[in-house]
């Protein structure tokens, strides 16, 4: 296994032979077979042979010609939607559609990831991974038909290669190794460890056609510019808002605030914030010895926390006004299910953190 590490380039022409459906398989069980997060596997594997699909995740990917030409397309996604229909199903409360867990599918999906291209290469395979799976994750989901708590984080081209390019440099050990505590960079280290790098001949080549007077430029004005990589992200959040979620927070018996992450309904222009529970749950009963509770929302770098009181809403016709289908799966019962309540959320007072500017406020 070591040898085929150091042996590993991106391969980025294919033979148009097919992948034998059995070496698949066993390549994609090496992959779940990677460490995961609590053994949950809050990640998924999409795999696409359908030339007709993969010609649609062709635009996705800037048309590189990899995801046409290579035999077999694998996206690997954060997946928190199946964990959380089997808790569902369980009678458990899943808590999971949020950016901790975010995080923790992506490093799931990332190391199986890793284990599969290690498995194909072993077997005289090609794979490519492609970054551009980020920022255009929205139409990726939209191709490969991903619900709600499905997110793609990676994709991995395989299949066998047509021809082996050269391999690519590394930054030195001294680069990315730290021993016992981090060191900081200071600028003879920084020229040290790029060194090699920038007075390669393939270095040289990209200056002259970009007519740019050194490599960090070529990074950040031709590669990943500022512009591109606000656009993207921005992209990807708003991918992300489809499932995430609000920390609210009660006090309990003892006096301590229970803070719990909530799906919400509806947020009214008075920031009046709509949430359903069931009426036999903690929060219910919280809420019912005290009104005080709390509401955070955290987007990058952005973030806004709220106090005030809830109250619990029985009413049937604002149940029926404010039911969606997926409460289906908690209250089989529809809008009149016996359990089935809100929660209406008002802020009196807050604070907001908007584009480094901290501002404090009074709604009541």
């Amino acid at each position: 296994m070591i040898k085929t590490i150091f042996r590993h380039r991106s391969v980025r022409s294919y033979k148009s032979d097919p992948v034998d459906e059995r070496l698949l398989e066993r390549i994609l069980e090496a992959g779940v077979r990677a460490s995961n997060t609590g053994n949950m596997q809050v990640y998924s594997i999409v795999v696409t042979t359908d030339p007709a699909i993969r010609q649609e995740l062709s635009p996705c990917h800037f048309g590189q010609p990899m995801v046409t030409g290579a035999p077999v397309v694998l996206t690997f996604c954060v997946d928190v939607r199946r964990f959380s229909l089997w808790c569902r199903q369980r009678g458990a409360e899943p808590g999971y559609d949020n950016f901790v867990w975010f995080l923790s599918g992506a490093i799931d999906a990332m190391l199986a990831a890793q284990n599969i291209c290690l498995a194909a290469e072993s077997e005289g395979l090609g794979v490519c991974f492609l970054g551009t799976t980020i920022y255009n994750a929205d139409r990726i989901a939209e191709v490969l038909r991903l619900p709600e708590g499905v997110l793609p984080v990676t994709t991995v081209t395989l299949g066998w290669p047509e021809e082996m390019p050269p391999l690519t440099d590394r930054l030195p050990l001294e680069g990315v190794v730290h021993r016992e505590r981090y060191e900081d960079y200071t600028p003879e280290t920084i020229d040290r460890i790029w060194a090699e790098r920038e007075a390669s001949p393939e270095t040289a080549e990209l200056l002259r056609a970009n007519g740019l007077p050194n490599l960090a430029r070529i990074f950040t004005e031709r590669r990943y510019t500022a512009e591109d990589n606000r656009l993207f992200s921005r992209k990807y959040f708003d991918m992300l808002k489809k499932c995430q979620a609000v920390t609210f927070a009660t006090v309990n018996g003892e006096g301590f605030p229970r803070p719990v992450p909530v799906k919400t309904l509806r947020t009214d222009d008075a920031l009046t914030i709509w949430f359903a529970t069931g009426i036999d749950s903690e929060k219910v009963a919280h809420i019912r010895r005290n009104m005080r509770t709390g509401a955070s929302f955290y987007d990058r770098d952005d973030s806004v926390s709220l106090i005030g009181h809830a109250e619990v809403v029985t009413d049937p016709e604002t149940l029926r006004d404010m039911w969606q289908p997926w409460l289906e799966a908690h209250f089989p019962g529809g809008p009149s299910d016996a359990n089935y309540c809100l929660i209406k959320f008002t802020p009196g007072e807050g604070a907001f953190c908007l584009e480094g500017e901290f501002v404090k406020f009074r709604l009541a």
